[in-house]
């Protein structure tokens, strides 16, 4: 009983796998079923072969006391051996044209269209799904997906369809020849079928497990190449390649269980097959023996007995390989069918291209909270921990101890708000501010105007309209923004500025090279970048890893700037630069501020970044409980006094 459920699954599971992969084929559909066609026909024409044997052997039997003597009979037999030899030339000729259509029409147009789908799929899904998975974990998704759908892709055409097709048709000309010995055939296969399917449900399990650990060990080797400057610096390789070799050694045991198991099957399946092989043998000599057959058909038959023995071998085997490569295309279609936190209506309207000068962006009502996550004080680096140490120690007037995390806000459950009725309007050119305790809402704030998020209850207005019902990238066209940890690729300083903006970063001409060098010296980033080796053609390395972070984040404002956004966003931009680099940010700020051709947000923790600002916007425990000026917040007794009280102490 437990087994035909096992088995009633298993075949549950292939027929939604099999839906699920023709829906993945869509772009090549009617050239793979061409293609099956096509490698059918051949393999139907392969039977010929044994069939055209026969016939000769017949021949040679029935006149083969005359056939010296008889030119009509020689010329017969040439025909016979000459039509065999075109049958083998033809279908050779034939596999080469069906090799190649595979891999031009299926293999080499799905593979092609998988990568551009999957990279597509990355940018539509939300922040909020990026912020919960690991990136390594995807890129091995991804990559072994695609490498396991290829290979699937080819034993399903080179091998199950056709080798299925060829048992299906031998099966049935071994029945019209000798009935006896296709049925002795039948039973006896039934204990190899059954072992076969049994062994598939035993190791399906442990495959995906082995896939859980690779992918695990994936995301670690990503981690420790992306932080190879933390881990040497304090030492920590042996530590580090130890955890690595625990989760290798984890994934080799693995590897010795399956091919065990599998060692363990394929005995007896053997032996039931040598068995099997044996007594249909002994059934066809004993036909040969007693005339019911004769020599010709005494070939065919033990040529398509011995035939469908290694058909029904090579299907298994190939089945083998395709569940092996079903749990990485599985995870594939998990990733392709994930449905995005976020999507634009159906029909969006077009955003107005001139800012509305006294209410360019609005919150009204503005309620918003994370789902399913736990309730922690978490900040992302040490300097935005020491700011929150600093913070709250200025509310309670004792110290604080905090521990870091891993984001840059307060993350709630259980309806508890991380934004709770925000109201502000901001207009055209204003410089807005942003401050509050780590965890206050700040970061949230940035992160619904961006889109990231759609709040849960109230409306964000842009130029008057619904934020909802604006294409996401079309507002996003509108802002330039510069994270705390400013993201550079391995490029030139050039390409690193104009990647974001109108400017083609693979061919900067000279009009464009103006711009960029327009965009840096209002970042404050053209003197350091003239004293590079090659100055702008300045190759960065990976992560930017010849720059320093104050430079690193000159060039975000640059690249920002180059954007000619209607929107800045200084996300704590200023918090992990030393006081140097921090002051040219300033100065960067007050060139902005004088062209007056946007408008600014920008969070900090150094509250003297944002004193000349024209509001400061002040955040506590997801409410916005402060709004004025430098000046009128500190002839207040609140959150923003009680902060610039603390830091000017220090």
């Amino acid at each position: 009983m437990r087994s035909r459920l096992e088995l009633t699954k298993v075949a549950k599971e292939i027929s939604v796998f099999s839906k699920n992969l023709w829906e993945l084929l869509k772009p090549v559909q009617k050239a793979f079923v061409t293609l099956i066609m096509l490698m059918l026909f051949i393999q139907l024409a392969r039977l010929l072969d044994p069939w055209l044997l026969s016939k000769i052997l017949d021949f040679i039997k029935n006149h083969v006391e005359h056939i010296q003597i008889d030119r009509q009979l020689q010329w017969d037999l040439a025909l016979l051996i000459l039509a065999y030899t075109g049958l083998y030339a033809g279908l050779d000729l034939i596999d080469h044209v069906a090799d190649r259509q595979i891999w031009k029409k299926t293999i080499a147009d799905s593979t092609r269209h998988q990568y551009i789908v999957t990279h597509q799929k990355l940018f539509d899904l939300s922040l909020g799904f990026h912020e919960q998975h690991n990136s390594g974990e995807l890129m091995k998704q991804i990559h072994r997906g695609i490498d396991n759908l290829i290979m699937f892709l080819l034993n399903l055409c080179y091998e199950f369809f056709p080798t299925s097709f060829l048992l299906l048709v031998s099966s049935v000309m071994l029945l019209i020849y000798d009935w006896w010995v296709m049925a002795v055939f039948g039973v006896l296969i039934i204990p190899y079928i059954y072992l076969s399917l049994r062994l598939e449900i035993v190791v399906k399990p442990m495959h995906e497990k082995e896939m859980d650990h690779e992918e695990a060990l994936a995301s670690d080797m990503v981690e420790n190449a992306l932080n190879i400057n933390s881990i040497q610096s304090h030492g920590m390789q042996e530590r580090v390649q130890q955890r690595v070799e625990t989760k290798v050694n984890h994934i080799i045991r693995l590897w010795y269980d399956i091919n065990t198991t599998y060692i363990r099957y394929n005995v007896v399946r053997g032996l039931c097959m040598a068995v099997s092989i044996g007594i249909v043998l002994g059934v066809i000599c004993l036909h040969v023996v007693t005339g019911r057959i004769t020599l010709g058909e005494w070939y065919l038959c033990m040529t398509l007995s011995i035939k469908n023995f290694i058909h029904l071998y090579r299907i298994f085997r190939v089945r083998r390989q395709m569940a092996e490569a079903e749990t990485g295309i599985k995870r594939l279609i998990t990733l392709l069918k994930t449905p995005p936190l976020i999507e634009d209506l159906p029909h969006p309207r077009p955003l107005s291209s001139v800012p509305n000068p006294t209410s360019f962006i609005r919150f009204e009502d503005v309620d918003f909270e994370y789902n399913s996550r736990k309730r922690l004080v978490v900040c992302s680096t040490h300097n935005g921990l020491n700011h929150a140490q600093e913070a709250i120690s200025a509310m309670t007037d004792a110290p604080q101890q905090l521990t870091p995390a891993v984001s840059s806000d307060m993350i709630h459950s259980n309806g508890t708000s991380a934004l709770h009725d925000v109201n502000v309007n901001i207009q055209f050119g204003e410089f807005i501010g942003i401050a509050g305790l780590t965890g206050s809402g700040k970061s949230t704030f940035v992160k619904l105007l961006l889109r990231h998020y759609d709040p849960k209850h109230g409306t964000i207005f842009v130029n008057g309209q619904p934020l909802k019902t604006v294409r996401r990238s079309d507002w996003r066209q509108n802002i330039g923004y510069v994270p705390q940890e400013v993201e550079v690729f391995s490029r030139t300083i050039a390409q690193n500025i104009a990647c974001f903006s109108a400017i083609d970063p693979e061919n900067i001409h000279e009009q464009a090279m103006h711009e960029i060098i327009a965009a840096a010296k209002i970042a404050q980033a053209h003197e350091f970048i003239m004293k590079l080796p090659n100055g702008y053609n300045t190759l960065i390395g990976e992560r930017g890893m010849l720059l320093s972070g104050g430079q690193r984040q000159l060039i975000g404002i640059a690249r920002a700037i180059a954007r000619q956004p209607k929107l800045l966003i200084f996300d704590e931009a200023t918090s992990s630069v030393d006081s140097e680099h921090e002051a040219l940010i300033q100065q960067a700020i007050e060139k902005i501020r004088g062209q007056g051709r946007c408008t600014m947000l920008a969070i900090a923790h150094r509250l003297p970044t944002i004193q000349n600002f024209d509001r400061i916007l002040v955040f506590h425990e997801g409410r916005l409980v402060e709004i004025g000026s430098h000046r009128q917040l500190l002839n207040t007794t609140g959150i923003y006094a009680r902060l610039w009280s603390k830091q000017m102490r220090q």
